[in-house]
């Protein structure tokens, strides 16, 4: 193990995972959505993939952590429209099994990377429109102080679980595990646990709408990695997914206000 690989699966991703909850504390649950969004824990897995073991075969693992976003999709609409009727627990469950009910059709999918992104982001577009609307504010609740050392715990324990078995399953069940929504998870059941259905609801609005910009950074990642490597792939996929996201922002706040 390289000490670059290890900085990443043990340090790098907990780090962001552990930025996103403080922002979700501090501005909000739709704030820490969008954070969330960013390839916070999927990027650092395919660049230790790409590291360790190949430009190809980390590229091939981005057709399908694409394809994944459909699962996401489906994690989201799940979880939100079962929160109007169950708690936590079992609106965690039934999201979280969707999503791996997802992962065998997806597997079998023989989609190119622009195919998986199109896929990607009608899924998400469709989705958006099926989200149940909260207009009443959500009511706030005090968290435990050790659930962001969990959360970055688990995130840190993902990309290095992923990582040793990707040489098993291969670069597509790599990709598709890659973005399973462990923290997705602990932070909408905790902000549901600790703040109500509604301001669960609102964080995984925001983080579905994010996924746009998610599926921006492994599209450029995919195309670019073969050609042009690991350092200037990354760094380009970076920058086109801030920009993306930026601009998404723009364009979700602007249709909340009319």
């Amino acid at each position: 193990m390289s000490n670059a690989s290890l900085v990443l699966r043990l340090c790098l991703s907990p780090t962001l995972i552990g930025a996103a909850s403080v922002v979700a504390r501090r501005w909000g649950p739709a704030a820490g959505g969008w954070v969330a969004a960013l390839p916070l824990t999927s990027g650092p897995v395919v660049l230790v993939l790409a590291l360790e073991r190949g430009a190809r075969f980390a590229a091939d693992a981005c057709v399908g952590i694409v394809l994944a976003i459909a699962a996401l999709a489906g994690y989201v609409l799940v979880y939100c429209l079962t929160s109007r009727r169950f708690g936590w627990p079992a609106c965690g469950a039934l999201a979280c099994a969707v999503y791996l009910a997802s992962l065998w059709p997806l597997g079998r999918v023989a989609a190119s990377l622009a195919a998986a992104f199109a896929l990607a982001c009608a899924t998400v577009l469709g989705t958006r429109r099926l989200l149940p609307r909260d207009p009443a504010p959500h009511a706030s609740g005090r968290a435990p102080a050790w659930d962001i050392p969990l959360r970055m715990a688990i995130a840190g324990a993902l990309v290095w679980g992923l990582a040793r078995i990707s040489g098993v399953v291969g670069p597509r069940v790599s990709g598709l595990l890659a973005p399973f929504p462990v923290a997705v998870t602990i932070m909408s059941t905790f902000t549901h646990r600790h703040e109500g259905a509604a301001a669960a609801r609102e964080f995984l609005a925001s983080l579905l709408t994010g996924l746009v910009s998610f599926a921006v950074f492994f599209l450029a990642v995919g195309a670019l990695l073969p050609a042009l490597g690991v350092a200037r792939a990354f760094v380009a996929a970076t920058l086109g997914t801030l920009a993306t996201h930026a601009a998404v922002w723009r364009l979700a706040g602007r249709e909340a206000v009319a």
